[in-house]
């Protein structure tokens, strides 16, 4: 960030009040806005672009200031202290440069042709209310070469006249970025704005609701809902506010809450999400949206599978499910505790085996149900099942180095199911 040396990132604040408000007694050009609640006019001028600060408080970037702060070893209050503090600022224009390239603003402007349509809004102390995206731009394209990019040396901005946090806020959500480039924020960024909205502002539902009239009471809710799993994913990885590591889980954590919720134990539950939790780690992002609910609709048959494969390693007296269960409520433990498998399921070397039995599971639970309406669904079902054993035993024969472990746990497990089937047929 050497090349931004001259920048400063914002005069001085007094300095910052002093230029604008000479500007603005000097400029004869209104442009007209939406503004608490009316339609108004205010003043547009051209400032130096080394002049503006950026807004700390930007929604879009709460959650991205989070994982800066854990990232390089700053105090929490990094951001929050002091909003004219260079290297706050500095670390808010490495945020915000990054938003840029990601959504290729930073592209669109590096091309010389493409110059400032509209002007970034501001207050009367200098503060960018929107428009910090398209400013980190031009600053690391005006600096990276003045001679090239000096359409940029002066940016103009409409200057807001005083007014408060609520309706720099309110502005700020409606004019999130220039029509021809809008972008919503981040999941995890916009769940954090209601999340502050809701439960530090204190806003009534109904004005939250005004604001995102997107979402209804429900849709605000379950959107914390993701945010706080999330938080609870991250942690259980060791990345505790990292999060650009679920920026693309949204429709992920989306469908695990709306199917956590229809499982009625509170023992499956926690097993449902160190299942989830393991599947979004070990899977492709794409496929998840489609797969969680399916974990839902199959889960029995999934603790199942689980249970016989990692039934050894379960301690049914383990101190650590104990606690979990007396926590919900449940004084004794069952013979297969989904507490207990929980915990073994959520072990780094079991991960893999456990997403890879649940889609298996899936799998052969959806051919079942396609095969189920023929007359000889079961005799074909236990012919396959003797032609994969046999395929097994011939396919290992000789081979000296084929792993038994837990072999005669699934001998044992099948042997039931044939006392069963014999029990059945009598």
């Amino acid at each position: 960030m050497d090349h931004l040396a001259e920048c400063n990132f914002g005069f001085e604040p007094i300095k910052r009040k002093e230029v604008i408000k000479q500007l603005v007694e000097d400029s004869k050009q209104p442009y007209s806005i939406f503004f608490r609640n009316e339609h108004t006019s205010v003043p547009v001028v051209k400032v130096p672009i080394q002049l503006p600060i950026y807004r700390l408080s930007n929604g879009r970037t709460l959650s991205f200031q989070e994982e800066y702060v854990v990232q390089h070893g700053q105090d929490i209050n990094f951001f929050t202290r002091d909003q004219d503090s260079v290297e706050a600022q500095m670390a808010q224009h490495t945020i915000l440069i990054k938003l840029a390239e990601n959504k290729d603003l930073y592209g669109y402007f590096k091309n010389p042709n493409n110059k400032q349509t509209e002007p970034v809004f501001c207050t009367n102390s200098g503060v960018i209310v929107n428009g910090n995206r398209r400013m980190s731009s031009w600053r690391e394209l005006y600096y990276s070469d003045a001679n090239k990019y000096r359409h940029f040396q002066y940016i103009e901005v409409a200057v807001l006249p005083e007014c408060d946090e609520a309706a720099i806020e309110d502005l700020e959500h409606r004019l999130q970025v220039i029509p021809d480039m809008k972008d919503p924020y981040c999941w995890h960024a916009e769940a954090k704005k209601l999340k502050m909205l809701r439960d530090e502002r204190k806003l009534p539902k109904e004005m939250i609701i005004n604001r995102y009239p997107q979402y209804s009471e429900r849709d605000i809710d379950t959107r914390i809902e993701m945010l706080f799993y999330a938080e609870q994913y991250l942690e259980s990885v060791g990345k505790s506010h990292f999060w650009s590591i679920v920026t693309g889980d949204e429709f992920a954590f989306g469908q695990f809450v709306k199917n956590r919720k229809a499982l009625s134990n509170p023992e499956e539950k926690i097993l449902f999400q160190e299942l989830v939790f393991a599947t979004i780690t070990k899977s492709e992002v794409g496929r998840l949206y489609g797969k969680i609910p399916e974990m839902q609709k199959y889960f029995p048959d999934i603790i199942s599978a689980l249970f016989n494969e990692f039934s050894c390693s379960i301690d049914h007296n383990n101190q650590d499910a104990n606690d979990q269960l007396a926590l919900l409520g449940i004084s004794e433990q069952p013979t297969i505790s989904p507490v207990a498998l929980a915990r073994v399921v959520s072990l780094p070397d079991n991960q893999e085996l456990a997403v890879k039995l649940c889609e298996d599971v899936i799998e052969s639970q959806k051919v079942l149900e396609k095969e189920a309406k023929n007359a000889t669904f079961l005799v074909d079902q236990v012919r396959k099942a003797n032609t994969t054993l046999k395929n097994a035993i011939s396919v290992s024969r000789g081979q000296a180095d084929i792993s038994t472990v837990g072999l005669q746990e699934q001998i044992v497990a099948i042997e039931n199911t044939l006392l069963q089937l014999r029990e059945w047929i009598k």
